[in-house]
């Protein structure tokens, strides 16, 4: 039912400076060291011996994609069963629902299996009486997918037209309703700002930064008008996911949303760890190795 999930993830598995990953019928390794070099083949020949059909895909990720005419292209390293072509899109899985990958270009499949857990817990408020969402930041549709498939309605935002359609071919590769959601390609500062709905759920997944029409987004100089704009239109007892990916994580994400919260005059019952998945490990004294962190906020 799930075959999107981390297979070696870097230093907490003791294997600096490589990521690999099961995207649906294949693996892809991406490497964000130089230290990786020496250790793949023999990361790649334990996942054969493992798996004799496997495809292996590799893609270096050694500097900043923003300095590059051109995303990192990934290039086989195992061909197995040769699940796919160079371009190919393939069908990958978690708890049972169907999502298109692009495993083939830049540094994401289109897809974030470090979510699962959290996406996992929306879904099962979603079945009970959360059945109202807002997901900003949507990008290709992971949480809306789950959501419409627990019976829930959302409102899904992206400024990528691209994104919103490749959630819809998620959707109707479910055989989902796209009635039940609505795509807004929109900056989310503009959307909530002017949205009068209340919902019974928020997704808060921001990118560190972006450009857009409405103007340069960070998460620093950005986000606690953000989230008090989104505590305006959270529903009493409404839970809301706040995520960050940033190195400096001052002021801490509790404090920020403590902050966001006095500034909407809402009152907050409780603020949750929202870590991600068991696959994606922790260690030790090396914080900087995560830079992901996430808070499930229920409003009194």
């Amino acid at each position: 039912r799930t075959d999107l999930f981390r297979v070696v993830h870097g230093e907490a598995d003791g294997l600096p400076g490589l990521l690999v990953d099961r995207v649906g019928p294949l693996y892809r390794s991406t490497i964000v060291g130089a230290s990786a070099w020496p250790l793949r083949e023999t990361v790649y020949q334990a996942i054969e011996d493992l798996e004799p059909q496997a495809m292996i895909l590799e893609v270096a990720h050694m500097t900043d994609v923003r300095q590059r005419e051109e995303l990192p292209q990934a290039r086989i390293v195992r061909h197995g069963a040769h699940y796919a072509k160079p371009g190919d899109r393939v069908i990958a899985h978690e708890d049972g629902l169907r999502y298109w990958c692009e495993p083939w270009e830049g540094i994401d499949t289109g897809f974030f299996a470090d979510q699962r857990e959290n996406r996992r817990h929306a879904v099962a408020l979603a079945r009970g009486t959360h059945k109202r969402w807002l997901n900003l930041f949507c990008h290709t549709g992971a949480y809306t997918v789950a959501l419409v498939a627990a019976g829930a309605d959302v409102v899904s935002v992206d400024i990528s037209k691209r994104y919103l359609d490749w959630l819809d071919e998620n959707l109707t590769l479910n055989e989902l309703d796209l009635a039940r959601n609505t795509n807004l390609a929109e900056d989310a500062r503009v959307s909530v700002s002017g949205d009068k709905t209340v919902y019974d759920g928020i997704i808060v997944d921001p990118p560190t930064a972006a450009r857009t029409d409405a103007g340069f987004w960070s998460v620093r100089k950005d986000y606690e008008n953000l989230l008090a704009d989104c505590f305006r239109v959270l529903a009493p007892s409404g839970v809301m996911l706040v995520c960050r990916n940033a190195r400096k994580r001052t002021p801490t994400l509790e404090a920020l949303v403590k902050a966001a919260a006095k500034k909407a005059k809402a009152k907050i019952a409780s603020i949750e760890p929202a870590p991600p998945a068991a696959d994606y490990p922790r260690m030790r004294g090396f914080s900087e190795g995560d830079s992901f962190e996430g808070v499930w906020v229920t409003r009194a």
